[in-house]
């Protein structure tokens, strides 16, 4: 395997804009319209792969344009009835494999599994997982799970102690792998409306990226859980989850070509380069992480600049996601070259 080859950036999200393409262009020219984007922004720039759900047609052309369709994302809610999913997990995930085999080229699954609280329980989510595993590993399917808002995940103690239970109950041949969207846990840190804030204020739990004593690089990144995830940015806010807390450009908006845009931000004010620095230091470690073990499979990130009005807990301001969705693959292209630029150059020293 080439210098790399084990690490890929996709394009996911809000990808709403014509991109000087006629109304109706065809899906091929909408894709190479993208790389164009993405070229335009960091003249190495590549689009490896799209996360998300296409029919069989589509994906064969995804495929032929060099950018295959290879995960995609669902809630699953253990015993149904939550967010409006009245199915059960175990049927969410039939019916997604069954999409992923129309497909042809899905190779993971990433799950939202719902839990609030200590809801569900542990067993049953555990009992969950006990299903799911050999269910998608028929298949050929990797499984993982997201951290995220509402998602039993929310809090990385929890996330860790299922990892745990899973491995003793399964006798190490499964845990949890983790789907990160680290979003989720920068856009906590200050922030004394979310329920994990007495324990965050307390020093009970570290997330900051910064401290080398945060669970997240100690527990998840370091321990080699990380296989997937979403890159969206978000930064340290005291705004309620219904204003906007959960996202934040990457890139000035200014600089959009498509949809400029200038104005105060729900997180503060105008935009400020030096408030993104937690988020990137996350994903700066699970990449190098990532590139440090060549042999591990392909952990696979893909963009995902999300919401106007009807989300609130991510864009609620007028500023282009496509534009954010695009710049954070070229600023993920480029960490990751410079990460293998600073391996090489380490080891010829």
């Amino acid at each position: 395997m080439s210098p790399g080859a084990n690490l890929e950036i996709g394009v996911g999200g809000d990808l709403g804009g014509e991109l000087g393409l006629p109304k109706g262009a065809p899906f091929g020219r909408w894709l190479q319209a993208l790389k164009a984007e993405v070229r335009s922004l960091d003249p190495l720039g590549t689009i490896d792969f799209i996360e998300g759900i296409g029919d069989a047609e589509q994906a064969r052309i995804a495929s032929a344009e060099g950018m295959p369709y290879r995960q995609f994302t669902d809630l699953y809610v253990v015993g149904g009835n939550r967010e409006g999913r009245t199915e059960d997990a175990v049927a969410t995930l039939t019916r997604n494999l069954a999409t992923a085999a129309t497909m042809g080229t899905i190779e993971s699954l990433n799950m939202q599994v719902w839990g609030v609280g200590e809801e569900p329980s542990d067993e049953a989510l555990c009992t969950f997982y006990h299903q799911a595993e050999p269910l998608a590993r028929a298949q050929g399917i990797t499984l993982f799970t997201e951290t995220h808002v509402d998602r039993f995940t929310y809090d990385p103690r929890r996330l860790l102690r299922i990892h745990k239970r899973l491995l003793a109950e399964s006798s190490g041949a499964y845990g949890l792998r983790v789907g990160a969207d680290f979003s989720h846990y920068v856009h906590q840190l200050g922030n004394p409306t979310t329920p994990n804030w007495a324990a965050i204020r307390s020093g009970e739990l570290i997330l900051d990226p910064f401290n080398p004593a945060n669970i997240v690089t100690t527990g998840i990144i370091d321990a080699g859980l990380v296989g997937y995830g979403h890159l969206r940015c978000a930064v340290p806010n005291d705004r309620a989850r219904d204003h906007g807390s959960i996202q934040y450009p990457l890139r000035d908006p200014a600089s959009d070509p498509h949809q400029p845009w200038r104005g105060e931000l729900a997180c503060g004010g105008t935009w400020d380069e030096a408030r993104t620095r937690p988020w990137r230091e996350f994903y700066r470690q699970v990449f190098a992480y990532q590139l440090a073990h060549p042999q591990r499979r392909v952990a696979r990130f893909s963009s995902e600049f999300i919401g106007w009005n009807d989300h609130c807990d991510y864009r609620i301001e007028g500023y282009g996601n496509l534009h954010q969705n695009l710049a954070v693959v070229a600023w993920a292209q480029g960490l990751k070259r410079q990460l293998l630029g600073a391996r090489t150059s380490a080891a010829i020293g």
